[in-house]
């Protein structure tokens, strides 16, 4: 059980830990099918191994697209994450801002594990997401 909506770091790290982390794997992650309701969106979002809500694994697919485009690096990608949330936050569930944020705190070391191998896969020029 994750802290609801869902901290973009806390969500990211359960993508990567599913889909895996070479530029093939998260393509999976991002390619679009129908949901069960009928509309298209990304296999992570319609995954029920993946916890949040909508909008939030958008969110943290932001993040895993920000490191493998090179916009930022996965340490960068934290403090990104943390900004994500507080933003978000302050329009709804304010009173899970801190709960949130520890639970981050508490992945952050398997979430940089696993980003900074996405890192390798962009600097080697494979598999991008573009």
């Amino acid at each position: 059980m994750t802290v609801y909506p869902g901290h973009p770091l806390t969500i990211a790290t359960f993508i990567l830990a599913k889909y895996g982390t070479s530029g093939v794997d998260l393509a999976v992650a991002f390619a679009k099918n129908v949901s069960e309701d009928g509309y298209p969106c990304p296999n992570a979002l319609a995954d029920v191994d993946i916890p949040g809500a909508g909008g939030c694994v958008y969110s943290a697919l932001d993040l895993l697209q920000n490191i493998r485009t090179g916009v930022c690096t996965a340490e960068g990608a934290v403090d990104k994450a943390a900004q994500m949330w507080r933003e978000q936050r302050t329009l709804d569930h304010n009173d899970k801002l801190d709960a949130g944020v520890a639970e981050a705190k508490v992945i952050e070391g398997d979430f940089l594990l696993l980003a900074r191998k996405i890192e390798v896969w962009a600097v080697a020029g494979y598999g991008r997401l573009e």
